[in-house]
């Protein structure tokens, strides 16, 4: 199975620690990992250390989900990783990539069953810091 997590920032915090342990497991225990991640930091470097594949995306910057939607910038960099990669699951890790990478699942999924007659990838989004 191929697994795409992706979170919003590289530095080290709860969610991190979190993508990183269920990453380096989930890759131990015979999947395709990836980690998609806004810019650089303790994050990818640890993950990279430990041979899970990183993708650095323009998640990071300091602006609203409804105006990363708007700009389009974000949104179609997920899209087009998710149509190279084509995952069979997306998990989503923050506010913003949990609503960026849905909506980017979704389209590609939409997308994939139209052309191919495909289903579209699973989409998890767990709530961190309730």
């Amino acid at each position: 199975m191929k697994i795409l997590y992706v979170i919003t920032k590289a530095n080290w915090g709860g969610a991190q620690r979190y993508v990183y342990d269920l990453a380096t497991a989930t890759k131990e225990a015979g999947h395709e990992v990836a980690v998609a991640v806004g810019g650089e930091g303790p994050l990818s470097e640890r993950l990279r250390t430990v041979g899970v594949r990183v993708i650095s995306l323009p998640l990071r910057q300091r602006r609203t989900f409804l105006l990363d939607v708007v700009t389009f910038g974000p949104l179609f960099s997920l899209v087009r990783l998710l149509r190279d990669e084509r995952p069979d699951v997306v998990h989503t890790n923050s506010a913003k990539a949990g609503g960026l990478g849905a909506l980017s699942a979704r389209l590609v999924g939409v997308l994939a069953r139209r052309s191919l007659g495909e289903v579209g990838p699973r989409i998890i989004f767990p709530a961190h810091g309730w």
